[in-house]
């Protein structure tokens, strides 16, 4: 997004299954550098969480869809 092939990502993920098998709700914590990191200890400028965030979400779906986990039309509605 920044055009910066040297630049990384810093973030912490993990999956949260709350609930239980009839009320199961899978969903992600995590924790993201506001900028990213060059290997000599720089800090990036910050970029827009907004975009990001779309980014994560289509590959999320599209990974969903192919391994035939979700169906289009909740794709659609999210």
């Amino acid at each position: 997004m920044l055009g910066l092939p040297d630049g990384i990502p810093c973030l912490v993920m993990v999956i949260d299954t709350f609930g239980d098998y009839a009320i199961f709700h899978p969903h992600l914590h995590a924790i993201v550098s506001g900028g990213l990191f060059r290997k000599n200890g720089t800090v990036l400028p910050r970029y827009d969480m907004k975009q990001l965030e779309e980014i994560f979400r289509s590959k999320v779906l599209a990974m969903l869809k192919r391994e035939d986990k979700t169906a289009d039309d909740l794709i659609r509605s999210s």
